[in-house]
């Protein structure tokens, strides 16, 4: 086995997930994936100590958000390290839809969907929004404009019957 920087274990639990082949749901079950953010990024911090909590869904919005609060110049954001995996999209499909599957990381990581619950609200306030329902609804507009763009262009994951419709994007 390689040492120092030719490691590609950088540690002992990644080291045990390639070596057991771990599948999702497996993967899900071990403790050290669990309440992440709380556990060890958040650790005894409130999110309301901070200036800003952004969220990832929201993250053009929250970015051009912080930009006009700090005063900073345009930015161009741009997509690196898209996941190349085949069949990526099936298999975050496939996740998504396994209802038991995602009961189960929900109950798994309780404090971080605590931590995230909290997060939206910080949000709605910030924005001066009613509900995080409202949030999601406006951000769900946006995403689906967005679907109906790249459903056809990038991904059969969609079914592209939906285009040019108030409903936006259909799943299958």
């Amino acid at each position: 086995m390689a040492s120092g920087r030719d490691n590609i274990f950088h540690d002992k639990n990644h080291r045990y997930v390639v070596e057991n082949k771990l599948d999702f749901s497996e993967f899900v079950k071990q403790p050290f994936t669990h309440n992440m953010i709380s556990n060890y990024f958040a650790k005894g911090m409130k999110l309301s100590d901070f200036y800003f909590v952004g969220i990832q869904e929201f993250f053009i919005d929250d970015l051009n958000d912080i930009k006009k609060y700090l005063g900073w110049p345009p930015l161009k954001v741009t997509t690196s390290n898209r996941n190349s995996y085949d069949n990526y999209q099936d298999k975050v499909m496939e996740i998504l839809t396994n209802q038991s599957l995602v009961k189960n990381i929900v109950s798994l990581n309780s404090a971080d969907m605590e931590l995230y619950r909290q997060a939206l609200s910080l949000r709605t306030k910030r924005k001066g929004l009613s509900s995080c329902k409202e949030m999601y609804e406006l951000s769900l507009k946006k995403s689906q404009s967005r679907l109906r763009y790249n459903s056809c262009k990038e991904t059969q994951l969609f079914n592209c019957s939906g285009l040019g419709s108030e409903q936006g994007v259909n799943l299958p």
